[in-house]
């Protein structure tokens, strides 16, 4: 029983044993609570919002567990457009203008939202904003002539799935900034596992290194729709948009790599990459986390298996060798690759490099000393070391001689 129902019962009990005598006391007590009514006229400012402290009419925010949501980690500001409203997300409704009146309003688990004197309302699956759409329309009817405030204060927590080659498959509590890459992570990463690939018409069987298919995730909706999640180009590129956001039930799917390209030479991160349909040799190089620019890129070659062979055709994709001039990239990162394709990018060699000696020994400064090949002599180098010392014998002098690779 409320507090101020309580109190008002056990006046009139007393009264009524006290008599005439209390009568007045009574009196007053009704007239006080007729003027403090008639400083909020309006019905709706009467009911306690959910959370709501019934002495102080200010609503609390969540306590608990729901306090610690509050608290949910953003890597940005909440996109009202795109955040889906869900289960044990907290909005705070604020109304003002002819009353002014705060409510809390948690998301039931059945999807609904109860706003007093206006109704309930299905809004598990809106997006932010439509939320905020249906919500003020309803009470704008119900009451024309005020103000509205509606705000997201608290995100909830759900259950979304990992599937595949991940260490721990299974379900997993997140909240709705957590991405794909985060989920993975606490499924304890990619399983880069050793497959048996059984081998035509034999018995046994050969191990083969078979790697998570990490371009390919399938990103399932519950509505049966599906994207397809890049977290290779992600980490390449950063863009977020190939790490999107995991909703309340998705299902996260890993496979294994089906297909794959290699680049090797003028680039940041050579090796061998998941091949998609529609992948160009762009695509290939920023994957590889771009081009080395270091030395000029002089050809560029595409080694390609033709089809049903073993045997690599070499594609020359520009460039001259012999002429040493640079390679045009631009002419060449928007051809097409296949599968099991080989890039080979060639740059100069010995570009711009410092060609040194070391010296030792008897002489009055020891070390690294910097030499023009064809013109720098061992006597020059000897006066480039401040001359010999007095111990030194020229009898027991060594020049020792690396090969110099390109």
């Amino acid at each position: 029983m409320p507090t101020s129902i309580f109190a008002l019962a056990c006046a009139l009990v007393f009264c009524g044993l006290a008599g005439p005598a209390s009568a007045q006391s009574l009196e007053s007590l009704i007239k006080l609570g007729e003027e403090e009514v008639k400083l909020q006229p309006l019905s709706a400012s009467d009911l306690p919002a959910l959370n709501q402290d019934l002495t102080s009419g200010k609503a609390s925010l969540p306590s608990g567990l729901s306090a610690d949501k509050t608290r949910i980690g953003q890597d940005r500001d909440i996109d009202p457009d795109t955040y889906i409203v869900g289960p044990n997300d907290v909005l705070q409704l604020y109304i003002w203008g002819e009353f002014d009146q705060p409510y809390t309003l948690q998301v039931n688990p059945e999807g609904n939202v109860l706003i007093p004197t206006v109704g309930s309302f299905h809004i598990s699956g809106l997006s932010l904003t439509a939320t905020k759409e249906r919500l003020s329309t309803a009470v704008q009817n119900k009451y024309p002539n005020v103000g509205i405030s509606i705000s997201l204060v608290s995100m909830r927590f759900f259950t979304a799935y990992v599937t595949g080659a991940v260490l721990n498959e299974g379900s997993f509590t997140i909240y709705p900034t957590t991405r794909v890459l985060d989920i993975i992570k606490q499924a304890g990463g990619f399983e880069d596992r050793l497959q048996r690939v059984a081998l035509q018409d034999q018995d046994a069987g050969e191990a083969t290194n078979r790697n998570t298919g990490r371009r390919s995730i399938q990103l399932i909706h519950r509505d049966g729709t599906s994207e397809r999640v890049d977290l290779d180009m992600f980490l390449a590129t950063g863009d977020l948009a190939h790490n999107p956001y995991v909703r309340m039930g998705d299902v996260v799917n890993v496979s294994v790599r089906k297909h794959s390209v290699s680049i090797f030479g003028a680039v940041n991160q050579e090796g061998e990459y998941e091949f998609l349909p529609g992948d160009t040799l762009g695509d290939l190089v920023t994957l590889a986390k771009g081009l080395n620019r270091s030395k000029p890129m002089i050809s560029a070659e595409l080694w390609r298996f033709q089809e049903g062979t073993d045997q690599a055709e070499v594609i020359e994709l520009g460039g001259a060798k012999e002429a040493l001039e640079e390679l045009d990239y631009e002419t060449i990162r928007h051809i097409e690759l296949r599968p099991n394709d080989a890039i080979f990018i060639r740059t100069q060699s010995l570009w711009q490099s410092t060609h040194t000696v070391v010296i030792s020994g008897e002489v009055r400064f020891q070390g690294r000393y910097r030499i023009e090949p064809g013109v720098t002599r061992i006597k020059d180098m000897v006066v480039a070391a401040g001359g010999l010392t007095d111990e030194a014998s020229l009898i027991g002098a060594r020049v020792i001689r690396t090969k110099v690779r390109a």
